[in-house]
C-alpha cells in the first residue's frame, strides 16, 4: 500500500509540476512571407497594419513598420530571407508589435543571405525599458537566444523592435521568432484533476 501510494503521489506531483513551470511546446513565427500576398493595397509596400503574421499555434502577431532611412514606414519582405532591417535599402530600422495571448519569447533564427551587411544588433523594449538589448543580427541562417530572455510578452501590451547600430550599408534578415505560449488558467484545470482522481483512484484500490 506504501508503495502505491508513493507512486501515485510521484505521478500526481509530476503532472502538477508540469502545469505549474507551463511546460508547453515551443513555438514558430515566421517572417518568410510573400509581400504580394499581404500588401493589401497593391501599392508594392508592406505598410500600416498589413503586416499581422500568424504563429504555428495559431498567436497572431501584429507588427507595424515605425521607422526607415528613406520614404516611408514600411517592410521589406520576402519568402527566401524574410524581414529585412538595419537601414539598407530603406529597411526597417524600428517596428511595434503586439501578440494576442502571453508568450514566452524566446529566441530568433536569422535569414542566411549574402547581401548582409555589419551587425544591425537590436533591442527589444516596451516603452522606454529595453527588456532585452544588443541582440546580435549578422544573417548566417544561426538561432540565438534573445539576450536575458525569455521576454515575458502579455496580450494587448505594445512592444518595440529597434535596431540600435544603423545606416545605409547595415543590414540583415529575420527568419523566425521563437515562442512559448503561457498556458491560461483554466487550461491547467483539467491537468490539477486528472492528477486528484488518478490519486484518489489509486488509494481506493490499496
Amino acid at each position: 500500500m506504501h508503495v502505491q501510494l508513493c507512486k501515485s503521489i510521484s505521478l500526481t506531483t509530476a503532472i502538477l509540476f508540469a502545469v505549474a513551470t507551463g511546460d508547453t511546446c515551443a513555438e514558430t513565427m515566421s517572417f518568410l512571407v510573400d509581400p504580394d500576398s499581404i500588401d493589401g493595397d497593391m501599392d508594392g509596400f508592406i505598410s500600416g497594419a498589413e503586416f499581422s503574421p500568424i504563429g504555428s499555434d495559431g498567436t497572431t502577431f501584429a507588427m507595424t513598420p515605425t521607422g526607415n532611412l528613406v520614404g516611408f514606414d514600411r517592410f521589406h519582405l520576402r519568402a527566401t530571407t524574410g524581414l529585412r532591417f538595419g537601414g539598407g535599402g530603406g529597411s526597417a530600422l524600428t517596428f511595434d508589435f503586439s501578440v494576442d495571448r502571453d508568450i514566452e519569447l524566446n529566441a530568433y533564427t536569422l535569414g542566411t543571405s549574402f547581401s548582409f551587411l555589419g551587425n544591425p544588433v537590436f533591442d527589444i523594449r516596451e516603452g522606454a525599458n529595453a527588456m532585452s538589448s544588443s541582440n546580435t543580427a549578422i544573417a548566417s541562417g544561426e538561432t540565438h537566444d534573445f539576450e536575458v530572455g525569455p521576454l515575458s510578452l502579455q496580450s494587448g501590451t505594445t512592444y518595440s523592435f529597434v535596431a540600435v547600430s544603423f545606416g545605409a550599408t547595415v543590414q540583415s534578415f529575420l527568419e523566425s521568432w521563437d515562442y512559448t505560449p503561457v498556458p491560461e488558467p483554466m487550461s491547467c484545470l483539467p491537468l490539477w484533476t486528472a492528477g486528484l482522481l488518478l490519486c484518489s483512484r489509486r488509494r481506493l484500490r490499496s
